[in-house]
């Protein structure tokens, strides 16, 4: 017995208590620096992304260059992502950490079908965790790559539009914790924008080749045309004049005629003509009239005229058309 009325084996008892919580306060504590050295990774990872986003202008760069950035801080120890067009069919891939196991993974997307935690998370608003994707995800052939690792997935959706999957691999205990699925959730949405935006971006460009091309047809059929061809404004003043008008009228420099008032060209009976056609056109009816006009070196012409209105992008009357036919 003791001074202090404990038997040595009550000390041992104690000293061996005071040890295990010593232990679990030291593990504690390194499990904490783990996990504030894991979320530092991931933020340092965030802040590549948005710069790669930024950065990037094809997709395909981008996914990949994004993989590497997630496993290149040690954040994760894989990282891949899948993405679908429109219609919702394989599009392309991206991988990092993953090896050569992804091309057996590629053949599935390929042919039409998915795995299963990937099918989930398209379903699943939010990310996906799975603690154990060795055993869970036997349809993948990436399960074994997943021992001891569990995996997050996540849809990138941007206004309503699922543009594809990221997937993670991580420790469990990360993936389990609420801040760390926040932050690949918010990975996921600036990604999901970039995709969006590059989409966007793409259409405009096939718009504005469509629209070049539609307007490089249409001058080459102005120009062709044996028809004097103007386009006037709600004035009726000149805004343009096809080159084969020009000849017809034979006009060596269109420049003096143009924001002048074509209504002008015509006198008399004519004049009043062109008056009432062109207030047809303006009210999205057709007008014409046949009139007499001169050419510029005085040879006479009588022509049969017809104006039409010419609509906005908001359908609105914007132009008037004015095609004169040398009778």
């Amino acid at each position: 017995m003791k001074a202090d009325g404990k038997t040595p084996k009550q000390h041992i008892h104690a000293l061996e208590t005071l040890n295990r919580q010593l232990q679990e306060e030291t593990r504690n504590r390194k499990q904490a620096e783990e996990r504030i050295t894991h979320l530092n990774a991931v933020l340092k990872a965030i802040r590549n992304v948005n710069q790669l986003i930024v950065r990037e202008k094809r997709k395909e760069r981008l996914i990949k260059k994004i993989c590497q950035a997630l496993t290149g801080t040690r954040g994760y120890y894989n990282c891949w992502m899948v993405l679908f067009d429109e219609k919702g069919d394989f599009d392309v891939a991206a991988q990092s950490g993953v090896g050569e196991k992804f091309a057996k993974l590629l053949e599935i997307f390929q042919r039409g079908d998915l795995v299963a935690n990937i099918r989930k998370a398209i379903k699943t608003p939010g990310v996906c965790f799975t603690e154990n994707p060795s055993k869970t995800c036997g349809d993948c052939p990436l399960s074994d790559q997943y021992a001891g690792k569990a995996a997050l997935y996540v849809r990138l959706e941007h206004a309503g539009r699922i543009y594809g999957v990221l997937a993670v691999s991580l420790l469990p205990w990360a993936g389990a914790n609420e801040q760390e699925q926040i932050l690949l959730g918010e990975i996921a949405d600036d990604i999901a924008f970039a995709l969006h935006t590059m989409e966007v971006e793409q259409e405009k460009l096939f718009s504005e080749k469509a629209m070049r091309q539609t307007e490089a047809f249409q001058r080459s059929i102005i120009e062709s045309s044996h028809d004097c061809i103007k386009v006037l404004d709600l004035d009726g003043n000149l805004l343009f004049m096809s080159k084969g008008g020009q000849k017809l009228m034979e006009i060596d420099d269109i420049s003096p005629y143009l924001n002048q008032s074509w209504i002008e060209f015509w006198k008399g009976e004519d004049h009043a003509a062109a008056l009432q056609a062109v207030a047809e056109a303006k009210k999205g009816r057709i007008g014409n009239f046949t009139g007499y006009c001169p050419t510029e070196k005085g040879t006479p012409k009588w022509w049969e005229i017809v104006i039409s209105p010419i609509l906005d992008s908001a359908g609105k009357i914007d132009r008037l058309l004015a095609i004169s036919r040398d009778n």
